[in-house]
């Protein structure tokens, strides 16, 4: 197995995103995908990502000048889209809902798994909350397995501190 093979299998979206000084379609399909237009307005709706498009002059034409650190926390936003637009089988998302409202975090995941049917998901977060709609949760506490199984047993193991705001 050469490593170009292997990653190809794999989208990784990672807590410090790097863009690139050229245009967001170019920076939102650099991993090679053949995205369509529609796709990627698909991808930027239900990512809560959208609204970047209306921040900046020429849209998915804008050319990024500093990385995309001037676009906040919608530079994560774009990774975690070009993420998913890589057509892999296997996904890692790593503190995809970070820099999220609240109200965008109850659906984002959801979101996520209807744009990427039939493939595998490994979504990390430090909140319950952020990976409830996801099959099956796996917790891990100083690199031992607390918990495993799915998201129903999770809410009945953990109910007393998911309703004090206590369970991570």
């Amino acid at each position: 197995l050469q490593i170009k093979n292997l990653r190809d299998l794999f989208s990784y979206h990672m807590q410090n995103p790097t863009l690139f000084n050229i245009s967001l379609k170019q920076n939102l399909t650099y991993s090679g995908c053949n995205a369509t237009d529609e796709r990627i307005a698909e991808v930027l709706k239900k990512t809560y990502t959208d609204e970047v498009l209306l921040q900046v002059n020429n849209g998915l034409n804008y050319v990024l000048n500093d990385g995309g650190n001037s676009l906040g926390t919608y530079k994560l936003r774009l990774s975690l889209c070009r993420a998913i637009l890589k057509d892999s089988p296997f996904y890692v998302l790593d503190d995809f809902a970070h820099g999220y409202s609240d109200d965008e975090k109850k659906h984002l995941c959801k979101n996520i798994i209807k744009l990427l049917p039939d493939k595998t998901l490994i979504m990390l977060s430090n909140s319950y909350q952020d990976v409830k709609a996801c099959k099956y949760i796996l917790k891990l506490n100083q690199g031992k397995v607390e918990f495993f199984g799915t998201s129903t047993e999770y809410a009945k193991t953990h109910k007393e501190e998911l309703e004090n705001g206590k369970a991570e």
